[in-house]
C-alpha cells in the first residue's frame, strides 16, 4: 500500500502541472476565437506566445521571470514592428503592452500557488516587505481615481507606477539564495546587450524606416523625438529616457558585481564599455548622472563615516540647487555659453543644450514656493496649466515635486520615511556582513539603486518607466535575499 507521501495527487508539482495544463485549455478556447474573429495576425500571434508564456510561469515561475526578461528588452521592438502590418490599431497596441503585465501576473500566481500547495511560510523579514508592498500598491492603486481617471486609465497608471512592485518579494521566495540570482542577473546583462549595441547604432546610423513610420503613426507621444537637433535613440525599448536609466543600470551591474567567488570576471570589462557607450550613445543625462553616482557609492559604503558623508554631500548639494533655483535659472543661458558647443555638430548641440534642465528648475522653484502644491493629500490638476497659471508656474518634472503633486505633504511624507527606514536598514545590514562575496555583491546592488533614485530626484521619477521599474524592483529583491539571508542562515544554526 502506498503511503500518502508517495501519492502523486499529494504532489506540489504535479498538481501545478494539472492547474497549468487546465488553465492553458481555457486560454487557448480564448485564443481560438480571437485568432478566428480578429484581421491582424500578427497580433494574434503575439497573444498566442503571451498565453504560452504565461502558461509556463504559472506552472515555473522562474522560467517565468527568464521570458520576462527577455519581454522586457524586446516588447516595444515587437509593438513597432506592428506598423509593417499597415492594420495597426490601438488594440493591437495594447495587446502588445499588455504582455509584460499578463506575465508578471503569471509569475506571482505561479509563486502563490505553489507556495500553498507546499505549506510553506513567510520569514518575519518579507512579512514586513510584504506589509509595505501593500501599503505603496494601494496608494499608487487609488491617486488615479481620485483624479477622476476611468477604470483602464486606472489600470494602465497602476501597472506603471506600482505594477513591478511585487518582484521585490517574489525574487525572495523563487530565488532564496544569492547565487541564484546572480545567475538570473548575469542572464539580463547578456539578454540587453544587443539593446546597448543597437542604442550606440542608432546614434550613428539614424533610425530605420519602420521606427520613424511609427512614430509618425500617431501611436506613441515620442513624436516629438524627431524634432530634436539629434534624434535620441531608443533602441529597442519605449524612449531615450528609458534606454539611458537602463544601461546606466547595466553599466554598473557589469563593473561592480562579482559574479564568481567574490571576484569581477575577465568578460565584464568589455561588457560594461558597451553598456557606458550606448549610456553615452543617449545623450541623457539622467542615465549618464547615474554612472559616476554609482561608483562614488561603491567606494563609499564600505565604511559607516564615508557612507554618512556620501548622504550629506548629496542631499547638501540637492537642497542648495533647490534653493537657488530661481538664481540658476536666471543664468542658464550665459552658463551654456560657456560649455564647448559646436555649430557644426548636431550631437555637440544636443549634448550640452541645457535648456531642458530650465523644466527641472522650474520645478524645484514651484516645489518650494507655489501654494498650490503645497496640499495634505495632493492635487493632481495644480500641474496643469490654464488661464491664470502659466506653464512655468506649474511645472512639475523633478521626482520630489511629483510625489508632491500628487500624494501631497502626507505622501511626500510617508515616501521619504520609506525611503529613508529602507536606506538606513539596507546599509546597516550591508555593513554587517562578513561573508566577502555576499557584501560585494550587496554594496554593488547598494551603489546603482542610491544613484536611481537621486537621480530621479534631480531628472524626474525613472520608477514609473518600464523596464526600470522592474529592474529597480528587482535588485531590491537580490539585495533583500543578500542581507537577510546570511542572519536567516546564522539562527538556523544557532
Amino acid at each position: 500500500m502506498k503511503s500518502a507521501g508517495s501519492n502523486p495527487f499529494l504532489d506540489s508539482v504535479f498538481v501545478l502541472k494539472l492547474i497549468g495544463v487546465f488553465v492553458a485549455a481555457l486560454l487557448a478556447i480564448f485564443v481560438g476565437f480571437f485568432v478566428v474573429s480578429y484581421a491582424n495576425p500578427f497580433t494574434t500571434t503575439i497573444l498566442t506566445a503571451a498565453i504560452a508564456m504565461s502558461s509556463v510561469a504559472i506552472v515555473h515561475p522562474r522560467a517565468g521571470l527568464y521570458l520576462l526578461i527577455v519581454t522586457t528588452g524586446y516588447l516595444d521592438l515587437v509593438k513597432r514592428l506592428g506598423v509593417l502590418t499597415d492594420s495597426l490599431s490601438e488594440l493591437d497596441i495594447t495587446v502588445t503592452l499588455a504582455v509584460a503585465p499578463l506575465l508578471m501576473l503569471s509569475i506571482c500566481l505561479g509563486v502563490v500557488i505553489r507556495n500553498i500547495l507546499e505549506r510553506k511560510r513567510l520569514e518575519s523579514w518579507q512579512w514586513v516587505i510584504l506589509a509595505l508592498l501593500i501599503v505603496c500598491m494601494g496608494g499608487v492603486a487609488l491617486q488615479p481615481f481620485r483624479g477622476g481617471a476611468g477604470f483602464l486609465q486606472g489600470v494602465q497608471s497602476f501597472v506603471n507606477s506600482g505594477g513591478y512592485l511585487p518582484m521585490i518579494l517574489i525574487t525572495s521566495m523563487i530565488l532564496p539564495e544569492p547565487e541564484d540570482s546572480l545567475k538570473v542577473l548575469r542572464f539580463a546583462l547578456w539578454v540587453f546587450l544587443p539593446v546597448a549595441l543597437y542604442g550606440i547604432w542608432q546614434q550613428i546610423f539614424g533610425f530605420n524606416n519602420f521606427e520613424v513610420r511609427f512614430l509618425e503613426s500617431g501611436y506613441t507621444i515620442t513624436v516629438g523625438d524627431l524634432d530634436d537637433v539629434r534624434p535620441r535613440p531608443f533602441s529597442t525599448l519605449n524612449s531615450p529616457h528609458t534606454l539611458s536609466v537602463c544601461t546606466a543600470i547595466f553599466a554598473g551591474v557589469a563593473l561592480f558585481v562579482p559574479f564568481k567567488g567574490g571576484q569581477r570576471l575577465l568578460w565584464q570589462y568589455p561588457v560594461s564599455l558597451v553598456y557606458i557607450s550606448g549610456c553615452l550613445a543617449t545623450i541623457g543625462r539622467s542615465g549618464i548622472f547615474i554612472m559616476p553616482i554609482t561608483l562614488v557609492g561603491w567606494l563609499c559604503f564600505r565604511r559607516k563615516w564615508a557612507t554618512c558623508l556620501f548622504y550629506g554631500a548629496i542631499l547638501g548639494g540637492l537642497i542648495l540647487l533647490m534653493v537657488n533655483a530661481e538664481p540658476v535659472l536666471d543664468r542658464l543661458g550665459s552658463l551654456e555659453k560657456l560649455l564647448p558647443m559646436n555649430d557644426n555638430s548636431d550631437v555637440s548641440n544636443e549634448a550640452f543644450r541645457l535648456g531642458t534642465f530650465s523644466e527641472r528648475l522650474m520645478s524645484f522653484h514651484n516645489g518650494l514656493t507655489n501654494p498650490r502644491f503645497h496640499t495634505l493629500f495632493g492635487d493632481p490638476d495644480a500641474a496643469k496649466a490654464d488661464d491664470q497659471h502659466s506653464y512655468r508656474e506649474t511645472v512639475a518634472h523633478d521626482q520630489i515635486t511629483q510625489t508632491l503633486v500628487q500624494y501631497g505633504l502626507v505622501g511626500l511624507a510617508i515616501s521619504v520615511l520609506i525611503t529613508m527606514t529602507g536606506l538606513v536598514i539596507a546599509h546597516r545590514a550591508v555593513l554587517r556582513l562578513r561573508d566577502r562575496t555576499t557584501r560585494e555583491v550587496a554594496i554593488a546592488l547598494l551603489s546603482i539603486l542610491t544613484a536611481v533614485i537621486y537621480s530621479g530626484m534631480m531628472f524626474g521619477s525613472h520608477l514609473g518607466l518600464f523596464p526600470v521599474d522592474f529592474f529597480f524592483a528587482f535588485l531590491v529583491g537580490i539585495l533583500a535575499v543578500c542581507c537577510a539571508k546570511p542572519s536567516t542562515s546564522t539562527s538556523t544554526s544557532s
